[in-house]
């Protein structure tokens, strides 16, 4: 049975100050008999405690059990179809296909390096993805440690994996704006065969940028109608975890589609951009009408979400202003998106460059 510490308060003779044991470490504490150093060592000594009493809670967990808890704790969080609870599934399967047995204190960066090169080597994830997958990995530890099931060093540790470099992993190619002739075209061929619902949803994100999901779940209750500057003030979005609002500014063209929509509404519940059979959309299913007309038109296919792409393209390279835009699209001023798509970045350094040193 091992032997219960013992942090004496003693006295260190030539300089006269009182100092503690812990670990084999001398920790001193000031002058010998001071209230100020009794209260530092029982600071220390109770630290020291605590940390033996969490080292002696930690009982061995494989990998295999930890991914298993992880992934129950995010469906019970977030829903079983949340990306948090689809991230941490994938993760699962790559970490427990080499090292589902392995203790998870014995994971570290060498094990989940491996793990990253045989992802590489699958090729089923780009290169951004594979570098995704490991960092979210990583988190899973982070989680580890907030439940006491390994120690903070194995999390830290794994921090030191370093990020798949560009040109060593499959790359994928840049997502670019849908052309505007193009979604101005489907909209007419999905009204004129009567889709009446699938246009006004398309019109809806065409004119303010907002995301599909943000454009599928509105409901009348949500929009800010009155006053000077008519909003949609989003309920659910990919922020609001961190507190923050998502409120989107309505033009012309998006009022035009509000207003549209809301004629055909008999009740403020349920959403208000349905299909027909009076359902809210989804991605799958806008996709498919957009399909269709793309190919009756004859034109290249695009996605509902480069509708949001060519409204960031159109907001950046026309008013000159990438913070604007960023706010308009619910973005950091320094978003990467939004320089991405700015054609006049040129221009923008030559009117900075003009006031330089001036």
């Amino acid at each position: 049975m091992p032997r219960k510490p013992s942090f004496e308060y003693a006295l260190h003779p030539a300089s006269g100050q009182a100092y503690v044991r812990i670990r084999r470490k001398f920790h001193y504490l000031g002058k010998y008999g001071t209230h100020e150093s009794r209260v530092r060592y029982q600071n220390l000594v109770e630290s020291a405690l605590a940390c033996q009493k969490l080292q002696a809670s930690l009982r061995p967990i494989s990998i295999g059990e930890l991914a298993e808890r992880y992934l129950h704790a995010q469906t019970a969080e977030y829903g079983a179809k949340a990306w948090q609870a689809v991230e941490a599934k994938r993760i699962a399967l790559a970490v427990c296909e080499r090292f589902a047995g392995l203790e998870a204190t014995a994971f570290g960066p060498k094990a989940l390096q491996e793990v990253q090169q045989a992802i590489l080597r699958r090729g089923t994830l780009c290169r951004t993805g594979v570098n995704r997958l490991v960092w979210r990995t990583v988190a899973m530890f982070k989680w580890a440690v907030s439940e006491e099931l390994v120690t903070p060093s194995v999390w830290q540790a794994l921090q030191a994996i370093r990020a798949v470099r560009f040109g060593k992993g499959r790359e994928t190619k840049v997502r670019v704006a849908a052309e505007a002739d193009a979604v101005a075209a489907v909209i007419q061929d999905l009204t004129a065969r009567g889709r009446l619902g699938a246009a006004l949803c398309v019109r809806f994100m065409r004119a303010t940028g907002c995301r599909p999901g943000e454009a599928f779940s509105a409901t009348p209750a949500d929009f800010r109608l009155t006053g000077a500057m008519p909003t949609y003030v989003v309920r659910h979005h990919k922020c609001e975890s961190r507190g923050m609002e998502r409120i989107i500014v309505l033009n012309t063209a998006a009022l035009e589609a509000v207003y549209q929509a809301l004629a055909d509404r008999t009740s403020t519940h349920g959403a208000l951009f349905v299909n027909g059979a009076g359902n809210a959309w989804d991605a799958k299913s806008l996709r498919s009408m957009i399909d269709r007309s793309c190919k009756a038109l004859g034109i290249e296919r695009w996605i509902p979400y480069q509708l949001r792409h060519l409204a960031a393209t159109e907001a950046v390279n026309r008013t000159g202003n990438e913070p604007a835009a960023a706010a308009m699209l619910g973005h950091a001023p320094n978003s990467e998106m939004i320089r991405r798509y700015s054609r006049n970045r040129l221009e923008l350094a030559a009117q900075a460059a003009k006031v330089v040193g001036a």
